[in-house]
């Protein structure tokens, strides 16, 4: 089938516009900016509720344009779709760190509707005819009222399969039945798609559908992702057709006005981000440069950065820690060479020589030129918990370190998983004993697949100890290694 948006205006722009991005150009960003903010700024209000959230996520958005152009180009259709669900992924990011997802489950919340009247009003520089609000506003006027309500439960609010099941009282085959059959009526609307697949499994068709959507049942759905792993061309053409036409949901939107100040902190943030990486280029070149044999050439001095001496300073203090610690380590055994331990200064020992480890390998991971540091939020704002993972891809070992996670009893553990592929991976368990320490720091080993680029989720549990084949437990902290391909 002959895309349309491959012939379009917009589409050879955009594409332009991000190869200039490529060599740093902040005013083809700008451009950029100009054209979809508003669209981008409507989904994300409607989204996230909040004017704050959603000027921060535009600012983090745009900043990773700038940074990452060649993610944002597409050979089969308008940027714009790369860019909405960049940003729609990031609101539901948001939406579960502060856990306000669950109100929307409530039968007695309003379900905010799919669409508004007067997105015919709006006006997009660039886009086709067949994707002009308006267009796009009397196709989503023509599906049924369910279908709409579905939709925008699981399109906007980010509800999951059960959730919008309890939420509607119905099925949860029904949902899925109506997720894609309204996706097939846009799909034919607005793409011209007279493609029928229903002589294939019902069931995969389905999760084609809710795979598109990012409903996490589907990532856990071991005889789909097994399907898929096999190939199966017409699963994966069905859920790049289902992506590309959800991104189009928001055209239905009013258009919402930006303040002048959005874009100037936009661009700002842009500039920052340039600067940062201007000096870890810097420090990498002159990393390059000492490995070098001496030539008859005038040498740069090289200026030490804001983020080295961050970093050496945390090094500095991390040696202070271990020395400190290796000094009373060998101080208490000159005394218990004297005096029978008791049974509190033995575990004490033993936690300060763990310490001692713990810090040599935190050490290792700093050390490193291609330090990734991964922060973790409580998986509902009102759990308690927060840490870091110190992360080197060229490594499978990794430093996890947490806080305020509560203690638990010897038959529990703390788990955490790594989703490859579609499938929970565990990285290793962990137990919390005691309050004392403000922070522990634990070994992991992390999978292998990681490396290959991407966005890998990570999870923490608490699961029954023995060890758990997938997170059954109760779920405390998230978070998101994103590795360049």
């Amino acid at each position: 089938m002959n895309d349309p948006l491959k012939n379009s205006e917009s589409y050879e722009t955009d594409n332009i516009l991000l190869k200039k991005i490529e060599q740093r150009d902040e005013n083809a960003l700008a451009t950029l900016y100009d054209r979809y903010s508003s669209i981008i700024y409507s989904l994300l209000m409607r989204m996230l509720k909040s004017v704050d959230d959603a000027e921060e996520i535009m600012q983090e958005l745009f900043t990773n344009i700038f940074t990452n152009p060649k993610v944002y180009q597409t050979s089969s259709g308008l940027s714009l779709q790369n860019i909405i669900a960049e940003g729609r992924k990031r609101s539901i990011n948001r939406i579960h760190s502060r856990g306000t997802i669950k109100q929307s489950t409530h039968h007695e919340s309003v379900i905010l509707p799919l669409f508004s009247e007067s997105a015919s009003l709006n006006v997009i520089d660039g886009i086709p005819e067949h994707l002009s609000p308006a267009k796009i506003l009397s196709i989503l006027k023509n599906l049924d009222k369910d279908e709409q309500n579905i939709l925008s439960l699981a399109y906007y609010d980010g509800l999951t399969l059960t959730e919008i099941s309890l939420r509607l009282n119905l099925p949860a085959s029904t949902i899925s039945w109506a997720m894609r059959k309204s996706l097939m009526t846009m799909r034919g609307s607005i793409l011209n798609d007279k493609s029928d697949p229903s002589t294939h499994e019902t069931k995969f068709l389905e999760y084609c559908a809710m795979r598109a959507l990012d409903l996490p049942e589907v990532r856990e759905a071991e005889d789909f992702n097994n399907h898929l792993k096999k190939g199966c061309e017409i699963c994966n053409n069905e859920i790049i057709k289902n992506k590309e036409i959800i991104s189009y949901l928001p055209l239905g939107l009013p258009h919402l006005t930006l303040s002048p100040e959005l874009k100037q902190r936009v661009m700002f943030a842009v500039r920052l981000s340039e600067v940062v990486k201007v000096n870890k280029e810097e420090k990498q070149e002159n990393i390059k440069l000492t490995t070098k044999p001496e030539i008859a050439v005038e040498k740069k001095q090289y200026k030490p950065t804001r983020k080295f001496w961050i970093v050496f300073s945390i090094i500095v203090t991390l040696c202070i820690c271990l020395i400190a610690s290796i000094l009373y380590i060998i101080k208490l055994h000159e005394i218990l060479d004297k005096h029978t331990p008791t049974y509190e200064q033995s575990l004490f020992i033993e936690r300060l020589s763990e310490m001692v480890e713990r810090k040599n390998d935190v050490l290792n991971i700093l050390s490193s030129t291609n330090l990734k540091i991964i922060p973790f939020q409580p998986y509902q704002s009102q759990l308690p918990g927060k840490g870091k993972l110190f992360y080197n891809p060229d490594d499978t070992i990794a430093v996890l370190q947490t806080s305020q996670l509560p203690t638990i009893p010897d038959n529990q553990e703390y788990n955490l998983w790594a989703l490859v592929n579609g499938t929970y991976i565990s990285c290793g368990t962990f137990n919390v004993k005691s309050q004392l320490q403000p922070e522990n720091f634990y070994i992991i080993n992390m999978p292998k697949s990681v490396k290959s680029g991407g966005e890998t989720e990570l999870l923490i549990t608490l699961e029954k100890k023995g060890g758990a084949e997938t997170p059954t437990g109760k779920r405390y902290l998230v978070g998101t290694i994103k590795l360049e391909n």
